[in-house]
C-alpha cells in the first residue's frame, strides 16, 4: 500500500510541475498538496508545495509570508528566513522554485518598509500585466506551421541587426514575452512574472509589423 501511495505522490508532483509550467499554478498546487497528504515523507514534496503556494499568494504580501495583519518586523524576518529554507533553489527542485524566492524578498522588503500592502500590489499587477502600446497588428499567436517571409535576405538582415523581436518563454515559469535581439543580448532583460533573466533560444519564432512569422536560429 504504501509503495503505491509514493508511486501515485511522484505521478502528481510531475503533473504538478508540468501545470506549473503551463502557468496553471492552482493546479499544481492542489497536485502537490495531494502528493504530500499521500506520501508526507516524500521527498522535495514539502519544498514544492511552499514554492507553489507562494505563486498562488501573489500579490498579497502578508498572504505571501503566512503573517497576519498588522505583522511585526520581526514575525515578518522570521517567516521569511523559515520560507525561505524551503524554496531557495538551492534546496528546492521545483521550477518554481527561484520565482518563489524572488517573490519572498520582494515580500519580505514590501513589509518591512512599512509601505501598504496595496501599492505594491499595484506595482506587482503592473509589472505582471501591463504591456507596451502596441499597433493594432502587433504580435498574434504564431502558427503551427509559419509562412516564409517575402524577403528572406531583408528578413535575416533585420533579424541580425536585432531590429525584430523574439518571442521569449521563461526557462522557469514559462511566461512568454517579446523582446527586440540587442535588448536580450544585454542580459538585462527580465520575465515580467518571476523576474528571472531572459536567456536568447537556439530556436524561436520572430514577428515583424506586417504579421509575418518565420523560425529562425539566431547566429
Amino acid at each position: 500500500m504504501a509503495e503505491a501511495n509514493r508511486e501515485e505522490a511522484e505521478r502528481a508532483c510531475r503533473r504538478a510541475e508540468d501545470h506549473f509550467l503551463a502557468g496553471n499554478v492552482a493546479a499544481a498546487r492542489r497536485l502537490a498538496r495531494k502528493a504530500q497528504r499521500l506520501f508526507p515523507s516524500l521527498p522535495g514534496v514539502a519544498n514544492a508545495v511552499a514554492a507553489y503556494a507562494v505563486h498562488a499568494a501573489a500579490p498579497d504580501w502578508h498572504a505571501v509570508l503566512g503573517v497576519d495583519r498588522p505583522a511585526s518586523a520581526d514575525a515578518v524576518k522570521r517567516q521569511f528566513r523559515r520560507l525561505s529554507l524551503l524554496v531557495h533553489p538551492d534546496k528546492n527542485r521545483s521550477a518554481a522554485a527561484e520565482g518563489a524566492f524572488k517573490l519572498l524578498g520582494k515580500a519580505c522588503d514590501a513589509l518591512s518598509s512599512g509601505a501598504t500592502d496595496a501599492a505594491f500590489a499595484q506595482e506587482w499587477f503592473r509589472s505582471h500585466h501591463s504591456t507596451p502600446a502596441k499597433a493594432p497588428s502587433a504580435n498574434p499567436p504564431a502558427p503551427e506551421n509559419p509562412p516564409p517571409p517575402a524577403d528572406k535576405a531583408e528578413s535575416s538582415r533585420r533579424a541580425a541587426s536585432g531590429a525584430v523581436s523574439f518571442i521569449v518563454r521563461c526557462d522557469y515559469c514559462r511566461k512568454a514575452r517579446a523582446v527586440k535581439r540587442s535588448e536580450l543580448n544585454s542580459g538585462l532583460v527580465r520575465c515580467l512574472r518571476c523576474h528571472s533573466v531572459l536567456r536568447e533560444p537556439s530556436k524561436t519564432y520572430v514577428w515583424e509589423s506586417s504579421g509575418t512569422y518565420y523560425k529562425v536560429r539566431p547566429p
